[in-house]
């Protein structure tokens, strides 16, 4: 089942016959044949035209069964986990939805509904804090200097990094891989 998007396109063509000596024996309109979609764009017509035109430029070398079905077990699983992710983030926005702070949340820039989620599941109750220091503090950003026998004015503050760690994901300085 053809996929949407640039990507979709690559990743059928892996799940299906990645093979450059296969797709090289075939002509443009044969290939562009096998992946129809309901509504192919400009992107997708000169994705689809490169892939052909490398095939024919390839050397040639065989592709081994054991190349092949690795790249269908990774697509397949690639489909399975962002199938999974939209279910979850379906069902942090349900949850989310019923919290004023989430509609605030997701107002700042880069706060999709799985950070603003994992945001409010780290402060709980905001309430509880009389200050943003204190919510710094939380999510370790707040500034902290190792004095180790220097005076305080030639400390250099760095960010503590001493909060908590899913709060500090959500504030962006931690490392996480958002493309999916």
């Amino acid at each position: 089942m053809p996929q949407s998007g640039a990507d979709g396109l690559v990743l059928d063509i892996i799940a299906n016959d990645f093979n450059p000596a296969h797709i090289a024996k075939l002509s443009l309109a044969e290939f562009r044949q096998q992946y129809q979609m309901q509504k192919r764009y400009v992107v997708q017509e000169n994705r689809l035209r490169s892939i052909w035109e490398a095939s024919r430029e390839s050397i040639g070398c065989a592709l081994p069964e054991s190349a092949a079905w690795e790249g269908r077990m990774l697509v397949e699983q690639l489909r399975q986990t962002r199938t999974i992710k939209r279910e979850l983030e379906k069902r942090l926005k349900d949850v989310g939805e019923k919290s004023s702070a989430y509609a605030c949340l997701l107002t700042i820039p880069g706060f999709d509904p799985i950070i603003s989620a994992m945001t409010l599941a780290a402060i709980s109750d905001a309430g509880r804090f009389t200050s943003r220091k204190q919510i710094l503090r939380l999510a370790g950003l707040d500034l902290s200097a190792s004095r180790s026998g220097k005076t305080s004015n030639a400390a250099i503050p760095v960010i503590s990094k001493q909060g908590k760690a899913g709060l500090a994901l959500c504030s962006g300085t931690g490392s996480t891989n958002r493309q999916l």
